[in-house]
């Protein structure tokens, strides 16, 4: 059970894969962007750093942007 754990880890940590999922009501999350058919995706902020549902070319979550303007 340990090696199949340490083959995965590499694996996740390549591929960037978050360890704590967003909820989906999370504020950080653009909305708007869920009924999209690319708007489900885990994004993760530039700014926070913390990660998102939102369209897949977003960079930015929705309160970073809004601290933007």
């Amino acid at each position: 059970m340990k090696k199949e754990q340490n083959l995965q880890e590499p694996q996740k940590q390549a591929l960037n894969i978050p360890d704590v999922m967003p909820s989906f009501d999370s504020p950080k999350n653009w909305k708007e962007d869920y009924k999209l058919e690319n708007g489900n995706y885990i994004c993760r902020c530039i700014a926070c750093k913390e990660y998102f549902y939102g369209y897949k070319r977003r960079v930015f979550c929705f309160e970073c942007a809004g601290k933007l303007d």
